[in-house]
């Protein structure tokens, strides 16, 4: 899955080609924009039954009301702008709309006139909270140019000091090397004529050396660069808020005792070799979906795929738990545990609405468990476009769907099962 925030990207940001890695914050009108994107992503399928959809919107105004109050406000801006996009733009395209109950659309419709007005509360605010940020991030960037402007010059000087230095200690090698010289001179024996009055040459100056002594004095362009030492440890480290990521999950926590009262709920049928499917509802608090129902609805199975009928039945015992559907479980009999293409596509409405959903599948035959995601995008993508149904082929590179990576399992809670078959 993507681990990496939509609302700041990395880049080189310095004076003079200087290494200063900054995390850039976007402005915060993008930022709305991407929220506002991410939630307009919801699908609306013709073949998944309307009333799914009924529930699935209770679904979402309750997460949304409950982000809302823990002060989540990215999620809950999202998920009302979801409920928005998919009861206002997709819904009415529906092909079982017309023949809805009108109370199921005047209710949609109430909904949507409480839902706005709280949208655009949360988009205030969050504009106020993106600005501060985006503010605070002009400034962090600024005193850390200058901070690295001033490393730059203390560099230069310090690297015109070694010149100058180095320049001082040739020309003294230089000078001792012509005293020497001079010296020299003078202990040749002289020849034995008497000369009282020979007055003594004067000691060369530097400005009168003779070029043949082959040493000169170094310029700029002869001396040899010392570069400058850099503390790799002074580097800044990246700029970076606790901000909200457009790809993070929720957790959802699954109790380890939910495997194996599911199995037995399924024996028989597992015993005949038909599979059994059942819809996991949790509870969310503090930022996490722990799973707290396990609700096995009426349903119609074969050896390698089952059907859920009548799914309305869970309505009452939704609103009486209060949970949400944060996806499901099913049986694989006599084979392993892995995603079918008829698997893939009942996970698919699961997912488009609650992006933390997931799919545990468990085959008994080989003790084996797996809990999988849809990739996004790319296999959300591919079954949004994919037309097909019963068993087909999808390409299998890139993978369509992976091993969710936002579960924890949990020895110690328990969870209750409600068969309605």
């Amino acid at each position: 899955m993507p681990v990496m925030s939509a609302d700041y990207r990395t880049t080189d940001d310095g004076l003079n080609g200087s290494d200063v890695s900054v995390a850039e914050v976007l402005e915060p009108s993008e930022r709305i924009r991407r929220l506002v994107q991410t939630a307009g992503a919801v699908g609306m399928e013709n073949s998944v039954p309307i009333k799914r959809y009924w529930r699935s919107g209770k679904e979402l105004i309750r997460m949304a009301h409950i982000y809302r109050e823990e002060q989540t406000l990215e999620k809950a801006f999202i998920l009302y702008m979801k409920y928005i996009t998919l009861f206002v733009e997709k819904i009415p395209q529906h092909s079982e709309y017309k023949t809805c109950e009108p109370q199921e659309k005047a209710l949609t419709k109430n909904n949507c006139k409480q839902v706005f007005p709280i949208a655009e509360e949360l988009k205030s605010k969050l504009m106020v909270k993106y600005q501060k940020e985006f503010d605070d991030y002009l400034q962090q960037k600024k005193r850390r140019q200058l901070e690295e402007a001033k490393r730059s010059e203390e560099q230069r000087q310090q690297f015109q000091r070694r010149q100058e230095e180095e320049k001082e200690k040739q020309l003294i090698e230089l000078q001792l090397k012509l005293d020497k010289q001079i010296k020299e001179k003078k202990e040749i024996k002289e020849p034995t004529i008497a000369t009282p009055n020979v007055v003594l040459p004067q000691p060369l100056s530097t400005t009168s050396v003779d070029i043949s002594f082959g040493t000169h004095y170094p310029s700029d362009s002869t001396a040899t660069a010392v570069t400058p030492a850099i503390d790799r440890t002074t580097k800044p480290s990246a700029f970076s808020y606790n901000d909200f990521a457009m790809d993070s999950f929720t957790r959802v926590v699954i109790p380890q005792r939910l495997i194996q009262k599911f199995l037995v709920s399924a024996q028989s049928n597992t015993n005949r070799n038909v599979e059994t499917c059942a819809i996991l509802g949790a509870q969310l608090a503090n930022n996490v979906f722990t799973i707290t129902h396990v609700i096995v609805t009426k349903q119609s199975g074969t050896a390698d795929s089952c059907q859920m009928v009548n799914e309305e039945e869970i309505i009452p015992i939704q609103d009486t738990h209060r949970f949400m559907v944060v996806g499901w479980i099913h049986t694989h009999p006599t084979q392993n545990a892995f995603m079918s293409s008829i698997d893939l596509h009942t996970h698919w409405p699961y997912q488009q609405l609650l992006s933390e959903s997931i799919a545990i599948v468990c085959a008994p035959k080989f003790q084996e468990v797996g809990v999988y995601s849809l990739t996004e995008p790319h296999g959300m993508q591919l079954i949004t476009s994919c037309k097909l149904s019963g068993h087909h082929l999808h390409p299998e590179n890139p993978p369509i769907y992976e091993r969710s990576s936002h579960i924890l399992f949990n020895e110690t809670i328990d969870v209750s099962l409600i068969d309605l078959r």
